[in-house]
């Protein structure tokens, strides 16, 4: 049975499938395969989208030494390296100070009185 949804964007409706369509009757779900063959292909997207990534930044890094000359790309070098210098120096990252204050907390259960468990 299909039904009206929202895409994960929000932008434009689109089809859901419920489960109880005819396609999937008598169907056997086999999640850990399902699970594996998506976190793959989700896997794949990421290195590929990573390779193309780089790749035309190579390309991209290459044009413009060669329009601008030693100098000018010097120059673009030095903006770019003060430029992810200033991110790394600003950017924080919440998943860090997390992992942290769980470590903290890892043998916290043990030292606590039995009263307090």
């Amino acid at each position: 049975m299909w039904r009206k949804g929202v895409d994960w964007l929000g932008l434009r409706p689109a089809l859901v499938c419920t489960g109880a369509s005819p396609c999937h009757q008598g169907m056997q779900d086999n999640t850990d395969d399902s699970t594996l063959r998506r976190l793959l292909r989700n896997a794949g997207y990421l290195l590929v989208s990573r390779v193309l990534r780089d790749g035309v930044g190579l390309v991209a890094l290459a044009l413009v030494a060669r329009h601008r000359g030693p100098g000018g790309f010097g120059v673009i070098a030095l903006l770019q390296s003060y430029t992810f210098t200033i991110n790394w120096l600003v950017n924080f990252q919440m998943w860090q100070a997390i992992i942290r204050y769980e470590a903290s907390l890892e043998g916290e259960q043990e030292r606590l009185p039995c009263e307090a468990c």
